[in-house]
């Protein structure tokens, strides 16, 4: 298909590739392919690095590049297995260019293009020569190879061809090849910059000798041979290949052993990085039940919600009971709750208010009432009220929420406010209950838009305008005003006079039948906010509240104060907070009860754990998860260094990444059932499930089994990376750490099913050599570290690059240096793995300590982020003018004006010495 095309095309000169690149970008058909070209190192016109050369083939092998214009550089040297269609734009010169041009198209049934002269039979005769050469070639190929292949694949050495085969795969290792297998082999070691891992031979011509040493993280560091002095080399080196294959370091297949990783695992992990699956959320199971209309009497817990705010505000808290069918565990009755407001802070304290039974009439008209009310203040709409109790009994959302009278938890049945109940419950009946009245010509009597009310039944109630279909709180009755009188706020927008009478014919072209009743003072109704963030956003500073004439409101509700719909608007938010609370307790719960000595942390830092950054609440597992992460790879680490000392870096990290990589962790997590218990997402009041209220398609919440066999109930489902799941593994690690120690850590990690030995013991100190402590002056290093080694090979093997080839080293900090770092890694082997010692001695060398108040931030970012956090203006303009930039940074900060300018040549720099400078002048 030509959509998955990867395509080579060779041609002789540089400027060829470039134009014919070039042109395949500017076609059209051409459009939905990335083209690129590559040429050599070393010619003189737009020559390219190796490093740009490489970069644009690994493009290529991952499809982000399509096809490739290269010169001959391309023929030998790389292998891409991608390529399914080579062009020669020119003719071959040779039968070498032919065959190794064709060779780059390794993919199976990839196709072989040759562009020539039409009528050319010179080019033709040469085609065909170069076929026949390309078979002359290929058969001496394999004649060669089936006369050096063994009869008996079971024999491992022969010594008369100088061959080594593994009789399992037959692979075979001989003479000629063995010198550039051990070369290879050295080549995957672990290098850097300055050292580049390769064998070094020491040959002694008068005695046919030759010793061969080998990198220090080698499993084999010398090997010795005797022999023809010209096939010294290559015995030693096939020697070394023996010995590696029986040391396991080379495969059966006669290659460099790489760690044991699940290639599958790998490939899905990859795959997988970024990709969400459908993951459910669990419902704690005291906040589920079923509206049973069959049961007589409910019997309830009730736990009292005292609100209280730092702020002074036109209308007051009220008192709310919340009316459970569980009883909460004794450390779950007191709950203390801090929600965000644009005005300040509210804290909702919770307290026991011990049981109350109530008839099935009384939760039938409680839980009308708070469909009723939160429906309202939900949306703003007007509902059709639900019938009675679902018939089935279904598990759901199953818990009250009523006002109380007084400010006590004490006395409940007269302390709740069923007469504000009941007037939300059954709102028909006062409205029809004055519809005898038919004398409007009475003062206190007024016509609605339903009928015909004493005036004082529209004071707290909630009513309706039709003609716009808005809902309101009716706060007074102001008998001063009337429809005749003029309007305030648009003499103060304008400047013109307007009666009421006037604006609502203008603008909604109502004609006013009642201009002389008084107008009763509205304010819209209350909204559902997420007052859990961590910066709650600014209200508007408007005029929320209006005058109306009594005809053109709807009563809806009646008797219900603006202190009551004000408290009921932070309820999404308490109870989504209560509701994570008990989640994270059921987790803790299930936890304690298989590790009940080990797992001794607090609910809310359960929670803490639990909750991502994403949620922008007050907490988030960012430093639990920085801090468990850490841990982790420090005890695995000190683990697998430990157990396998002979491994270099390099493999000891590939051993890790299997412990502690996403995928590691993410099925640890799904083991755990810890997907339902994840915060994931910020709080949409609007998503908010109001219990009790009739949801004809729901079945009630499904449900599922827990590894404790526990019920859990499943609320939604929700997408989610794999990554968020590792990262709370890590975080649960990180709250154990936190509150109970290494000890609870590893006990809990080890629980989790990562098996790591931690009961290790003092590192053994080997017996030193003589001439490896001379070339370290130890006195002099355990003077600046304050710390004396019971083993100083150790400080030496840390001081020692992997350069420094020499017989009695043993080692070189590579490897200490994958469990922390160097020096540290050598006092944290010979101390016995004690941190505490480790961080005394390194910290004589990292003083000053850098700290969040000490760290010196750059001043771009600084002062942007003072900016966006006291919400100040900041402009930056650039000029430039002779080659330099001229950068002016103002900062309004609402009294006053801080502006600062820099030149320079450099833009960025001179826009940091004003940021600078306008912070000095800030602080």
């Amino acid at each position: 298909h030509w959509k998955q095309v990867r395509c080579i095309v060779f041609v002789k000169r540089v400027i060829s590739a470039m134009v014919i690149e070039s042109l395949l970008r500017s076609l059209d058909c051409f459009l939905g392919h990335k083209t690129e070209y590559i040429v050599g190192s070393q010619t003189k016109f737009q020559a390219q690095t190796r490093r740009q050369q490489a970069e644009i083939v690994q493009a290529f092998r991952e499809g982000k590049v399509d096809i490739i214009v290269a010169t001959q550089v391309l023929e030998e040297g790389f292998d891409i297995k991608e390529c399914n269609l080579v062009i020669r734009f020119d003719f071959p010169d040779t039968v070498c260019s032919f065959i190794q041009s064709r060779g780059r198209a390794r993919m199976q049934g990839s196709h072989y293009v040759l562009l020539i002269k039409r009528g050319d039979d010179n080019q033709e005769e040469q085609i065909v020569n170069f076929v026949g050469s390309e078979q002359i070639m290929r058969d001496v190929a394999l004649s060669k190879t089936e006369t050096l292949r063994p009869p008996d694949l079971h024999v491992n050495l022969m010594p008369s061809t100088g061959i080594y085969c593994v009789a399992s795969t037959g692979a075979i290792v001989s003479l000629n090849s063995s010198v550039a297998l051990i070369h290879y082999y050295c080549s995957q070691l672990p290098g850097d910059r300055y050292y580049m891992p390769r064998p070094i031979f020491h040959i002694n011509k008068e005695i046919g000798e030759c010793i061969m040493e080998l990198p220090r993280n080698c499993p084999i560091l010398t090997v010795k041979v005797q022999g023809k002095l010209s096939l010294l080399k290559q015995l030693a080196c096939l020697e070394a290949c023996k010995q590696l294959h029986a040391d396991g370091a080379l495969t059966h297949d006669l290659l460099p052993a790489r760690e044991e990783e699940e290639e599958d695992e790998r490939g899905v992990e990859k795959e997988m990085e970024d990709y969400k699956k459908l993951y459910p959320l669990y419902v704690p199971n005291e906040l589920v039940g079923d509206w049973d209309p069959n049961e007589a009497k409910f019997l309830f817990h009730c736990y009292y919600l005292s609100f209280k705010g730092n702020f002074a505000y036109s209308y007051p808290f009220c008192g709310m009971l919340l009316l459970l069918r569980h009883k909460l565990d004794a450390s779950m009755e007191m709950m203390r709750i801090n929600l965000e407001t644009s005005n300040g802070t509210v804290t909702v304290q919770s307290e026991n208010a011990g049981s109350l039974q109530l008839t099935s009439y009384e939760v039938d008209i409680a839980r009308k009432f708070q469909v009723n009310v939160l429906g309202l203040l939900m949306d703003h709409k007007l509902h059709k009220p639900s019938g009675g109790m679902n018939k089935t009994a279904k598990p759901n959302m199953m818990y009250l929420l009523l006002p109380v009278a007084k400010t006590s938890s004490q006395e409940l049945a007269s302390s709740i406010d069923w007469t504000c109940i009941r007037k939300a419950s059954f709102f028909e009946r006062e409205s029809h209950a004055t519809s005898c009245i038919h004398d409007t010509k009475l003062p206190n009597i007024v016509q609605t838009a339903c009928g015909i009310l004493p005036l004082e039944t529209l004071q707290n109630s909630i009513v309706e305008t039709p003609h716009n279909r808005a809902v309101y709180h009716v706060k007074d009755v102001l008998k001063d005003l009337n429809a005749n009188s003029h309007m305030a706020s648009e003499e103060m927008k304008t400047g013109k006079k307007k009666t009421y009478i006037e604006h609502f014919k203008d603008r909604h072209g109502i004609k006013i039948e009642y201009p002389g009743k008084p107008l009763v003072c509205a304010r819209h109704l209350f909204r559902f906010h997420n007052f859990l963030l961590r910066q709650p956003q600014a209200e508007k500073e408007t005029n929320c509240m209006v005058q109306l004439p009594p005809e053109l409101c709807k009563p809806i509700f009646c008797g219900i104060s603006a202190s009551v719909l004000y408290t009921y608007s932070f309820v999404p938010s308490v109870m989504h907070r209560i509701e994570s609370i008990l989640r994270a307790a059921q987790l803790q719960k299930i936890f304690s009860s298989r590790r009940p000595h080990d797992f001794n942390i607090s609910t809310l830092k359960v929670l803490e754990a639990l909750t991502r950054k994403k949620c922008q609440e007050c907490m988030s597992l960012e430093s639990l998860e920085t801090l468990g992460d850490a841990f982790l790879k420090y005890v695995s680490s000190r683990h697998l260094f430990t157990r396998y000392p002979q491994k270099h870096e390099g493999q000891l990290t590939s051993k890790r990444k299997q412990i502690i990589s996403n995928y590691a962790l993410y099925k640890i997590g799904c083991n755990l059932q810890l997907t339902g218990y994840i915060h994931n997402e910020q709080f949409d009041p609007q998503q908010w499930i109001i219990p009790g209220q009739h949801i004809p398609s729901s079945s009630g919440f499904s449900k599922e089994k827990s590894y404790s066999m526990e019920n859990l109930y499943i609320k939604c489902y929700r997408f989610m990376k794999i990554k968020n799941i590792a990262d709370v593994v890590e975080a649960l690690i990180g709250a154990c750490l936190h509150c109970g120690g290494e000890i609870a850590a590893l006990k809990f990690i080890k629980w989790i099913g990562i098996n790591i030995d931690y009961t290790l013991e003092k590192s053994i100190a080997n017996r030193p050599d003589t001439r490896l402590l001379a070339s370290v002056n130890i006195p002099h290093m355990e003077k600046i570290l304050g710390y004396h080694f019971d083993n100083p090979t150790l400080l030496v093997e840390a001081l020692t690059h992997a350069s420094y080839q020499v017989p009695f080293v043993s080692g070189c900090y590579q490897v200490l240096g994958d469990l922390i770092e160097s020096i540290a890694g050598a006092i944290f082997v010979d101390c016995g793995f004690n941190t505490k010692t480790v961080w005394t001695a390194m910290k004589r060398l990292l003083d000053p300590i850098v700290t969040p108040e000490s760290i010196c931030y750059q001043p771009i970012r600084e002062l942007h982020e003072l900016c966006q956090k006291k919400k100040y203006l900041r402009n930056v303009s650039t000029t430039r003018k002779e080659g330099k930039f001229s950068v002016t940074v103002q900062v309004d900060v609402g009294d006053d004006i801080y502006t600062e300018t820099c030149d320079g040549s450099k833009q960025k720099m001179a826009e940091k010495i004003a940021a600078f400078k306008v912070l000095k002048s800030l602080k």
